[in-house]
């Protein structure tokens, strides 16, 4: 039997990375996490019923897991030689949430015998991190140390011609903000295209909007990453700068973090890791 498993957050990306991998796996296991920084998991059930009910009910395993050790871990390991090193880049956490909610894939795939990941990785987030080529390819080469398979099937894909910033991003992550309404104009290939011709939403246009806000978690920590990188960061180094230096910090992680996830395979409960897996 052919499973996958899928970083699940239940908006429209993953849920079109899962909806392309319909036909290609027998079985589906649909990761969502949270964290301390998180609210809303439950949102995720809403698109869970609707794939379960368009594709069957034994096709899809949905689980949650808290990764909120697990990502204190990864965020604030070495915290001194990271400051030093990279300065206030050590504050933000945006990416090191998505590193822990992949090596926690990791190992789950390692436990039940997956040989395939994928995730709702876009071109169009090329500010986050696990969503940037270069951190990517690292996050490629620690899943095929164990000969396992990681995909991004949505990410070519384009947002709407009605670009959303992230100042929109931002507040409709904020209490009392009104999220922006879906808009009429898209590009030819979107995710928002794939879920209406699916029969997901009545709309081809969904980012953003309240719809799709209910069918995920919400991430309030985003604000201050948003904060650091568009009214600090971008302003003082650019575009090429924050790449460069993103990737390496990343490299540097899942490095680190790829020989703890061995000495747990082979240690269990003597790893650094045995108390932040749950």
């Amino acid at each position: 039997m052919k499973q996958i498993a899928v970083l699940y957050s239940g908006g429209s990306d993953s849920t079109a990375a899962v909806i392309l991998m319909v036909e290609k796996f027998d079985k589906i296991h649909l990761l969502t996490y949270k964290h301390s920084g998180l609210s809303f998991i439950e949102n995720s059930r809403l698109n869970v019923e609707g794939l379960r009910i368009k594709y069957g009910r034994n096709k899809f395993i949905h689980k949650i897991f808290d990764v909120d050790k697990l990502f204190r871990k990864v965020s604030f390991i070495r915290y001194g030689v990271t400051f030093k090193n990279y300065g206030f880049m050590a504050l933000s956490t945006c990416g090191c949430c998505k590193l822990a909610m992949h090596i926690r894939t990791l190992i789950y795939c390692l436990q039940n015998g997956i040989l395939a990941v994928a995730d709702g990785a876009s071109k169009c987030m090329k500010h986050f991190p696990a969503q940037m080529p270069g951190v990517i390819a690292e996050l490629r080469k620690m899943y095929n140390r164990y000969d396992i398979e990681y995909r991004n099937p949505v990410f070519d894909y384009e947002y709407p011609e009605e670009e959303i910033d992230w100042l929109h991003r931002l507040s409709s992550e904020m209490p009392g903000f009104a999220p922006r309404e879906a808009g009429s104009k898209t590009a030819k290939n979107t995710v928002s295209s794939l879920l209406f011709k699916e029969g997901f939403y009545a709309t081809d246009n969904v980012k953003g909007a309240k719809i799709n806000q209910k069918a995920q978690a919400r991430c309030f920590q985003f604000i201050l990453f948003s904060i650091f990188l568009h009214w600090y960061f971008l302003p003082k180094y650019g575009e090429d700068k924050y790449r460069q230096i993103t990737e390496r910090f990343f490299k540097e992680r899942v490095e680190y973090f790829s020989v703890l996830v061995k000495e747990y395979v082979q240690q269990r409960k003597g790893s650094k890791l045995y108390a932040c897996i749950r």
